[in-house]
């Protein structure tokens, strides 16, 4: 997973002072997923995007990991490509 970075910086005597945060140690398993179904995009034909996830990205077990997408999809953040199996739209 790539490592993605925060840039937060506070004004001291007028100079800005840039942090880095890796946000990856600092998100939860479901952002995790989220970022996972983001990086693996495949467009099919025009317009349809869909994302391919298996727990072997993820290194969760199967078990959490599909509670987890459960989850998302009940909050509808994702939805499946077509009622296949470990395809899903970001919606």
């Amino acid at each position: 997973m790539d490592k993605t970075y925060l840039i937060c910086y506070t004004l001291t005597k007028r100079k800005k002072v840039f942090i880095l945060f890796n946000l990856v140690d600092f998100a939860n398993d479901k952002c995790r997923i989220m970022k996972c179904l983001c990086d693996n995009q495949r467009e099919v034909k025009k317009y349809k995007i869909y994302c391919i996830i298996t727990t072997r990205y993820l290194y969760f077990s199967k078990n959490k990991t599909n509670k987890m997408i459960q989850e998302l999809k009940k909050d509808n953040f994702i939805d499946s490509f077509n009622n296949i199996k470990e395809k899903y739209i970001i919606i």
